[in-house]
Formats: C-alpha cells, sequence, structure tokens
C-alpha cells in the first residue's frame, strides 16, 4: 500500500504515513476506523450540536461552572459526552490565559450544554439520571 500524498510505501495498517505524517482514508488503514484525538476531535462539537427547525445550532445554555483543579471540568465534560451531551467550555476572566500556560484555569470553567438539553444535563450531574450510556 501506498501513501495517497508521498507515495511511498507504507506498513499494513497504518494510520499515519511515517515519512510525510499523512492521515490516511479509511480505505487506505484498511478498512479500520481510525481513532479520534486530539484536535481532530475538536470539530465534532458542531456536528452533534442539536438543530432547530430552521436548522440552525440551539442556544446554548449555562449548566455549571466548576473548578479545574484536579481535572473537574474535565471529568464533568468526559461524563456529559459519555451520556451523549455536547458542551463547551468557557475559561471567566483572564481563565484561557491560564488554561494555554499551566494547563488549567486558574479561575474555573464554566460548562455551556444546548438548551434542548439541560434538563436532562442537570439530572446526569445530580445523579438522577435515567438515560443508558
Amino acid at each position: 500500500m501506498k501513501c495517497h500524498a508521498c507515495g511511498k510505501e507504507l506498513a499494513e495498517g497504518a494510520a499515519f504515513c511515517p515519512h510525510c505524517g499523512a492521515e490516511l482514508t479509511e480505505a487506505e488503514a484498511g478498512g479500520r476506523a481510525r481513532p479520534s484525538w486530539g484536535w481532530a476531535d475538536r470539530g465534532r462539537l458542531l456536528e452533534d450540536w442539536p438543530r432547530d427547525g430552521d436548522g440552525q445550532p440551539v442556544a446554548p445554555a449555562f449548566l455549571t461552572h466548576c473548578s479545574s483543579v484536579g481535572f473537574e471540568d474535565e471529568m464533568v465534560a468526559g461524563m456529559l459526552r459519555a451520556y451523549g451531551i455536547p458542551c463547551v467550555k468557557r475559561f471567566p476572566g483572564d481563565g484561557a490565559l491560564g488554561r494555554v500556560v499551566l494547563g488549567m484555569s486558574g479561575t474555573g470553567t464554566d460548562i455551556y450544554v444546548p438548551v434542548t438539553m439541560l434538563e436532562e444535563a442537570r439530572s446526569i450531574l445530580e445523579g438522577e439520571s435515567d438515560a443508558q450510556v
């Protein structure tokens, strides 16, 4: 099998070209689904966000403010995603700078979810959800 970008020979089942770094298509990777991680996963938010009757994304609604200490914000966001609820994290004040410099926001994180999923998200955080993972 050859890389579509540089034409060099690839090992069977490779997901990336070791010569040029190109990401291979699913067909080139032997039909296996490629893992989705890092920056590649960020584009899914708009795809996963629910739409209104006009096809526009529904408004975000404030769910909670949580600390970045102990990665509480990451755990809440991961739990919401596990239940199929997309979320947006905002860093109030100068928290975004702290996120870049320190890897966490010193001012905490505001988490927003689609307004149509707000009650379900609240139930999940309170541990009262009947939703199945």
